[in-house]
């Protein structure tokens, strides 16, 4: 039997540690889990080995002083690595696996902080399904672990600052990107862009001159269209504006955004009146980006302090005044990645793979458009659309937005991918012996 903390954190990225180390410095224990075997989330993976040259210097102090206070506050803070959220039942009780030793548990914490970041979102085109076609953030994870970019040629391609990220990361590597496709034009609107802070427009300066350093060709105000193998590798289509361009390359990258990473995740609240206490932080709550999560982190934690009737170790300062700039930052950067007209997303053709657990398409979806009404279990059941591996985390909002063009009342995302656990797959076996905590 194990004694049940006071707090559950569930993810070991920067807000996740950051609410672990506040809550903690106002003498409550803590548990702190991530499914990966090292924590750091996607933004510090490996920190200590690959990641941390790949990172700005400010970023890089924010995880080292992380993680000066999480060993300061080691004997409050246990820490369970490779260990999986499984769900929350109606009395707060939560179960959870440990991947590594193949055992699950449950505990009773008093309350939760859900910080498990924040999930890509890729819009669908023939052949995004195919094997060597992946997220860009997925890239960057592969980077990070092993130290190298996987062996062949790579484009990168969709919208979002992160795609400079990665391209700049593969340069200093040794290993540029065959062409970067990026759907806006953001120097048309680098005046707007000089309202960002310094640290961002540093940032993205040294992305930039490090691609034309490496000779990375930026194609702006352009749409990858299709995914084909060719013998060994990938032939692609790209237009820009009336003319089409084809590239080679072994891998693909592709990322059209971040969405919160809280799909299946038991809801807010921080009322205990009203049921177990609940708070999201960081990208899991909202996709602020890495230099905001920490602060998103402490400042859900002292939310919840208060809510429990705990006085927190310290004041929150200006933590509202700060993460509202950091949400000022993020609307003009999406006002600065604003896909160009003639680049922006539209219907693909009927074979296009939709949901890749099922091998659905999006002609698939033909059979509800002679339906007056639409219920979401209906699309599970007799579409097959969220009811694979990922449980909709890759198809729910797509689905969603291609059965909005024939029904105004389509089933909502939420709808689509359900509350219900486990949240992620686990063992029989796991499960059969699941163990009880003491409280």
């Amino acid at each position: 039997m194990r004694v049940t903390p006071d707090i559950l954190v569930v993810g070991g990225g920067p807000a996740g540690v950051a609410a672990a180390c506040d809550i903690a410095e106002a003498n409550l224990s803590v548990i702190l889990i991530d499914q990966a075997p090292k924590l750091g989330g996607v933004l510090f993976r490996n920190f200590g080995d690959n990641s941390r040259r790949l990172l700005p210097s400010d970023l890089a102090d924010t995880w080292r002083n992380l993680s000066g206070r999480l060993t300061a506050q080691a004997a409050r803070i246990r820490t369970e690595l490779q260990t999986v959220f499984i769900g929350m039942d109606a009395a707060g009780v939560v179960a959870l696996n440990n991947r590594a030793s193949g055992k699950a548990y449950t505990l009773a914490p008093r309350a939760i902080v859900v910080a498990t970041g924040a999930i890509e979102y890729v819009e669908p085109l023939p052949g995004w399904h195919l094997p060597k076609v992946m997220t860009a953030g997925g890239l960057q994870v592969a980077v990070k672990e092993s130290g190298t970019p996987p062996p062949g040629d790579i484009l990168l391609a969709g919208s979002g600052p992160l795609l400079l990220a990665a391209a700049a990361q593969l340069v200093k590597l040794g290993r540029p990107p065959v062409a970067v496709i990026e759907a806006a034009n953001p120097p048309r609107h680098a005046f707007a862009a000089l309202a960002l802070p310094l640290s961002y427009l540093r940032e993205g300066g040294s992305y930039l001159t490090a691609m034309a350093r490496a000779g990375v060709p930026w194609l702006r105000g352009a749409r990858l269209e299709e995914i084909h193998k060719d013998g060994g590798a990938f032939s692609v289509v790209v237009r820009r504006r009336d003319k089409l361009h084809r590239y080679r390359a072994d891998i693909i990258a592709l990322h059209n955004g971040l969405r919160p990473n809280n799909i299946g995740l038991p809801r807010q609240n921080l009322n205990p009146q009203k049921g177990p206490v609940v708070i999201y932080a960081g990208d899991c709550n909202e996709a602020l980006g890495g230099r905001a999560a920490a602060l998103s982190g402490s400042s859900a934690a002292h939310r919840l302090l208060l809510a429990l009737g705990v006085k927190p170790a310290t004041e929150p300062c200006r933590a509202a005044a700060d993460i509202e700039k950091y949400r000022k930052f993020q609307k003009l950067l999406a006002e600065v990645f604003k896909a160009c007209p003639s680049a922006e997303y539209h219907l693909p053709p009927d074979e296009t793979i939709l949901c890749r657990c099922e091998q659905q398409t999006v002609g698939d979806l033909s059979i509800f458009s002679a339906r007056s009404s639409l219920s979401a279990r209906e699309v599970k059941l007799n579409g097959r659309f969220g009811l694979g591996r990922c449980q909709g985390r890759f198809c729910a909002e797509k689905t969603r937005g291609l059965l909005l063009m024939t029904h105004r009342d389509a089933p909502t995302v939420d709808a689509l991918i359900g509350q219900r656990w486990p949240v992620k797959p686990i063992p029989i076996k796991d499960l059969a012996d699941l163990d009880h905590e003491e409280s």
